[in-house]
């Protein structure tokens, strides 16, 4: 019986999971600093922030355009504008998505911003930031 009981509480304890995964932060909820947010989940969480609403095109546009933070370091604008036109001109199969005018300038903006920390010998992070807060910091790295 005693064994029964023992090998019940292991398969409950096996059960419960860690979370693997970092989730996006929706509305005016900061983001928390955990070990989970990596400089991949921070790209994705920014991509999302600025209109990449499908998880689909942000994995694409992070692991096919964009890079690391380091690869952002060395984008121009025409850069940004020259990702834009790729993805546009890509056939259905190859992921074709639009970029747009409005996700075209956020993301030159966020190039911009992580330009800017480099400036100031700093590391991008958006720990402490929700949607509204990294949007008005995109605002001040464009002017």
């Amino acid at each position: 019986m005693a064994d029964a009981a023992g090998e019940a509480a292991e398969s409950v304890e096996s059960v419960v999971e860690e979370p693997s995964e970092y989730k996006l932060v929706l509305g005016d909820t900061e983001v928390q600093d955990t070990e989970l947010l990596t400089e991949t989940a921070t790209i994705r969480q920014i991509l999302y922030w600025i209109g990449f609403r499908s998880a689909d095109n942000r994995e694409l546009l992070r692991k096919q355009s964009l890079g690391t933070m380091n690869n952002m370091l060395t984008l121009t604008e025409k850069d940004v504008t020259s990702i834009a036109s790729d993805w546009d001109n890509r056939t259905a199969a190859a992921g074709r998505f639009n970029i747009g005018t409005r996700r075209l300038k956020a993301m030159r903006a966020v190039v911009h911003w992580v330009q800017d920390f480099r400036r100031v010998s700093g590391t991008p992070s958006i720990v402490g930031l929700n949607e509204i807060s990294f949007k008005q910091q995109l605002t001040r790295a464009l002017n």
